[in-house]
């Protein structure tokens, strides 16, 4: 019997081991270059159990302005510019800048079929000046040899939002608490009440201001996703998919996982509002 027990242990324990780089590709990763944010169309960065953060290898030659070179046979990444020569090895951590070769702590890797190389490493062996926030999960790349201007991020309770150009952010809304109307007309209002179980009141609508109420929800789930389980995000996410025109109802129902208790609600008024609530 103890044999048994000790073996369900260590099966549980070899499950939260194998899933901790998978909970950390999770992370939504911003990347800002010369003050630009980077659309990533298809293959998104990831930080790795490292936590390194790894880009797509096209993204070197379409943002900082480098020639990339790819060795199928010897899986091997050459990245070039007027004055840098870089090569990699797939699943080495040796990094070549000049003809120098120095250890890193992570390695270019494939995921998906596509290659992938650690963002810090590459920018800086291209000259470039590189910073990470962690409270935004963003990188900001400089290559124009300007400082490096961070964007202004909201914090509380583990859930976060990065103010960007076109949001409307407002410092004191109503009982002090502060707000930010995302460009898609999204809103959300983090609760900075303290005694206050209520942490996040997130709001979609169907007509403020010609908004884009899917982009809306895409941007609610975003912050969601931060704290609260996948399969708890999942069936709120698909419930609040239900208003299909403005005048839908949906009636009050509750969600939870192991910390927060989420509440959604919708009348005719074309608002969905969510209020997330520490348990």
């Amino acid at each position: 019997m103890k044999r048994k027990s000790l073996g369900k242990v260590i099966a549980i324990l070899l499950m939260v081991v194998m899933a901790i780089p998978m909970l950390a590709a999770t992370i939504n990763i911003r990347v800002v270059v010369n003050g630009e944010k980077v659309v990533f169309p298809d293959a998104q960065p990831y930080m790795d159990s490292s936590k390194r953060i790894l880009i797509p290898v096209r993204f070197v030659s379409e943002e900082l302005g480098a020639k990339v070179d790819w060795d199928l046979a010897n899986q091997k990444v050459t990245i070039t510019d007027s004055s840098h020569t870089v090569v990699l090895i797939v699943g080495k951590k040796q990094i070549t800048v000049n003809g120098k070769t120095k250890t890193l702590d992570t390695a270019a890797s494939v995921k998906n079929s596509r290659t992938y190389v650690p963002i810090r490493f590459v920018s800086e062996a291209l000259g470039a000046t590189v910073e990470w926030d962690s409270k935004g999960k963003s990188v900001y790349i400089n290559t124009n040899g300007k400082p490096i201007v961070k964007d202004k991020v909201l914090e509380y309770r583990g859930f976060s939002y990065v103010v960007e150009e076109g949001d409307e952010y407002n410092p004191k809304g109503q009982y002090g608490n502060e707000f930010v109307m995302t460009k898609a007309m999204a809103k959300i209002v983090f609760i900075r009440e303290e005694n206050n179980p209520l942490t996040l009141r997130l709001q979609a609508s169907w007509e403020m201001r010609n908004g884009d109420f899917y982009k809306q929800c895409e941007e609610l789930e975003e912050v969601l996703s931060q704290q609260v389980s996948k399969p708890c995000v999942d069936k709120i996410m698909a419930y609040v998919y239900k208003k299909t025109a403005p005048e839908a109802w949906l009636d009050k129902k509750e969600f939870s996982d192991s910390n927060y208790r989420i509440t959604v609600l919708s009348n005719p008024n074309s608002v969905v509002e969510l209020c997330i609530y520490e348990k």
